[in-house]
């Protein structure tokens, strides 16, 4: 329950963890396409980032997933 002031903050970037798309991303892309109708995946290692697109993919999964168990 107490509420302190904060004495001192430090910011440091850090560029290196900045994330690199390359093939690797093409190809996870390439082979979710390819995956078992039950199977859905979903993240930034599709190619898309931010949490509005992670969602809509997701959301999508999920349908396709839900369609295929229909």
């Amino acid at each position: 329950g107490r509420r302190d002031r904060v004495i001192a903050l430090h910011a440091h970037g850090w560029r290196a963890a900045l994330p690199v798309y390359d093939e690797a991303v093409a190809e996870a892309a390439a082979a979710a396409a390819s995956l078992p109708p039950w199977l859905g995946v979903c993240g930034n290692y599709l190619g898309r980032i931010g949490v509005s697109a992670l969602v809509e993919r997701a959301e999508a999964e999920a349908a396709r997933v839900g369609a295929a168990a229909s």
